[in-house]
């Protein structure tokens, strides 16, 4: 069975370990990850049935900090009328025009893991026309516009979408992505530290920190932030 992992962030040395129930069918170490590239794992299932109950992915950052982690055990619902719970992805069959922006955003979540990139971007800009700070379709944008090469474009999303959650950590973590790879390196630094500030997790953040001060010959500053992952 072949993972995608699609991270939205760097990471370096990571560890990432395939289970079902107890049992550790692999683990793989280390692993890096760079920001919007997938990463595919090879992993042998016999039993895929029971696989797909009791399908377990965890992501661990080189500290031993937990990132990530997925379970396919089927969660316990307290809700007997089986109405979708909220942040629920719409059914297949329910017009988009139908959708609330959250359904419509989650809608081109899908798209984008299908690798429909391009129906995606605009399902993303659909959510914008509903809600112009929508945070989680501002940021898909951002990254969409980084990956194209169009940094102003980048970093005019994310300025949106900080003016809506001025202390949301993936927020700050990209506008430090754009402005290390524009090498504006004061405020790439800021937006990092903002990142581990705000709550984000702290590894990703302190890679590129500690690549900016390889950059600018400050080595004992990047082996300080090597350590503090």
């Amino acid at each position: 069975v072949a993972l995608d992992l699609f991270p939205t962030l760097a990471l370096t040395a990571a560890k990432v370990s395939v289970r079902i129930g107890s049992k550790v069918l692999r683990e793989f170490n280390p692993v890096n990850f760079e920001p919007m590239k997938t990463v595919r794992l090879e992993v042998p299932i016999s039993n895929l049935a029971a696989a797909k109950k009791q399908f377990e992915i965890e992501v661990k950052a080189s500290n031993g900090e937990t990132l990530l982690y997925w379970s396919a055990a089927e969660p316990i619902d307290g809700n007997p009328d089986f109405v979708p719970a909220a942040g629920s992805s719409p059914s297949p069959s329910t017009p988009e025009e139908k959708m609330s922006a959250e359904q419509l955003f989650l809608h081109g979540v899908v798209q984008e893991k299908g690798g429909d990139a391009e129906s995606a971007t605009k399902t993303y800009l659909a959510v914008l026309g509903r809600d112009p700070g929508y945070v989680p379709a501002l940021l898909k944008m951002a990254w969409s516009r980084y990956r194209a090469g169009d940094f102003e474009g980048a970093r005019s999303f994310v300025a949106r979408a900080l003016a809506r959650s001025a202390t949301d950590a993936s927020l700050h973590y990209a506008a430090g992505v754009i402005y290390r790879t524009e090498l504006r390196w004061s405020l790439a630094q800021d937006a990092f530290w903002a990142a581990i500030h705000f709550g984000g997790p702290p590894s990703p953040s302190y890679v590129q920190l500690g690549e900016i001060a390889i950059r600018q010959k400050q080595y004992i500053d990047a082996i300080r932030y090597a350590c503090s992952r």
